[in-house]
């Protein structure tokens, strides 16, 4: 009977010194962990609306723009 990829991989795989992965694995993941909190950390943090324009209300000429306009006002009964 011939030899399958995954018979030779099973075969890999049974070799294999599990506390030792495991360690190796815990180190790497701890190495990824510690490399994505710095970069996250040290990333410069922009203003992230400086690129945005004008929005769409333009104040009316002759107005200052400082305060919002009051509503109409309504009929006293």
């Amino acid at each position: 009977m011939p030899r399958s990829p995954l018979d030779f991989a099973m075969l890999q795989l049974s070799r294999l010194n599990w506390r030792t992965a495991f360690g190796v694995l815990a180190i790497l993941l701890f190495l990824i962990l510690a490399v994505a909190v710095i970069r996250s950390r040290s990333s410069k943090t922009a203003d992230p609306l400086k690129d945005l324009g004008p929005g769409i209300h333009q104040p009316k000429p002759g107005k200052s723009g400082e305060t919002l306009p009051l509503p109409p006002a309504s009929p006293k009964r």
